[in-house]
């Protein structure tokens, strides 16, 4: 019984928060219309503990092709999500948001992270190549981009090697190599029934781990190049 009333709070909190979203979405969308912008949303799961990792290297990424994001206070349409599942959720769900929104803004670009996705607004050239490094770079974080219990299954295990990869190369220290591993995880994929959209993340997700153990750079992030011009 006393589990069963603490999930009250919990699942008010989820419903008031999602409510929320989808009021506050809108509102995002409309005024970016206003300012002849676009929107974008992402999905991307993130615990607490990585929550705050994958904003930073986020946007680093982005900085590093000229962005110039620069972290900024949300206004509360955008922090009231995160704040009502902290305050109705209880101890549960606290553990698992982040005490502060990670919110960053251009000149004409602004991007929101939740611990279920990113929420961006700005033009569409600058949208798409945001979203393109965005996608290319989170496979060295903790988040996750697919939202399927068994593709993130197999995501886990990708994110895993990445970081044996970035620690021992190609498992040079008598482990089983991450060539290995990678190739039983390929296998999996041919038999996993997903939803085309976490099936193709995996996939290139598998190709962007097997150009690195090759010895190459990814496509986007790789050396700097200059995004779209604000003026353009």
């Amino acid at each position: 019984m006393a589990a069963r009333l603490r999930g009250f709070p919990i699942t008010l909190g989820l419903s008031a928060a999602f409510g929320i979203i989808l009021v506050s979405v809108p509102i995002m969308r409309m005024v970016g219309w206003a300012h002849r912008q676009k929107g974008a949303e992402i999905p991307l799961i993130m615990t607490a503990s990585a929550y705050h990792e994958v904003a930073a290297k986020v946007c680093a990424v982005l900085n590093r092709h000229g962005f110039g994001f620069r972290s900024a206070r949300a206004t509360w349409w955008v922090a009231a999500p995160i704040r009502l599942l902290s305050w109705l959720g209880g101890a549960d769900v606290r553990s698992h948001v982040p005490k502060r929104l990670e919110h960053f803004v251009t000149d004409d670009m602004a991007i929101s992270f939740y611990p279920t996705g990113l929420v961006m607004s700005g033009r569409s050239d600058r949208l798409t190549w945001a979203h393109g490094l965005i996608a290319e770079s989170v496979v060295r974080t903790g988040g996750l981009q697919t939202t399927d219990s068994k593709a993130q299954q197999l995501e886990q295990r990708l994110r895993a090697l990445w970081k044996r990869f970035d620690a021992d190369g190609a498992g040079a220290n008598g482990e089983v190599p991450v060539a290995g591993e990678l190739d039983s995880i390929t296998r999996d994929l041919r038999s996993l029934q997903v939803k085309w959209d976490d099936w193709q993340t995996l996939y290139r997700e598998i190709l962007q781990l097997d150009r690195a153990l090759l010895g190459r750079s990814q496509l986007l992030d790789t050396e700097p190049s200059p995004a779209p011009s604000a003026s353009a």
